[in-house]
Formats: C-alpha cells, sequence, structure tokens
C-alpha cells in the first residue's frame, strides 16, 4: 500500500507506505522523505570548498587568475 491517507479521532495524515517489512507478523508504517544532496550535505557539515591547483590561466576571460578544483570539506 502507498500514498494512503488515513484520519481517525486523535490524528490524520497520509503516509507513504505500509508493510510487512521487518517481519511477517507486524506491519510498518513508513513517512519518506525526500531532499537535495546539497541540502543534505550542508546538515552533515560537509560542504565544497576552492582550492588552488598552482596554474593561472592563460586566455580567456580570467587570464592571470588563479585555476581552482573542488574539493569536500569536513
Amino acid at each position: 500500500m502507498s500514498e494512503e491517507r488515513s484520519k481517525d479521532e486523535v490524528t490524520s495524515g497520509q503516509f507513504d507506505l505500509y508493510g510487512k517489512i521487518i517481519d511477517e507478523e507486524e506491519g510498518v508504517l513508513g513517512d519518506l522523505k525526500v531532499t537535495s544532496s546539497y541540502k543534505m550535505m550542508k546538515a552533515l557539515g560537509i560542504y565544497k570548498v576552492d582550492v588552488s591547483t598552482g596554474e593561472v590561466y592563460k586566455t580567456g576571460a580570467k587570464k592571470g587568475f588563479p585555476k581552482t578544483k573542488k574539493e569536500i570539506s569536513l
């Protein structure tokens, strides 16, 4: 069963999945959350930072500026 709306005297809402997932006797109610990888990394304290490569651009609009690459920082 999925995306099912339910309501009783105490609460109401929509859950994403229900089934006998863990064992054959007891059902499990699930509510899936979706987020972007950027927001997840930020919540975990993981960021991308620019690190200099030691080279400079030789042509184009960035001529003379240092080249950088992205690295993950914890």
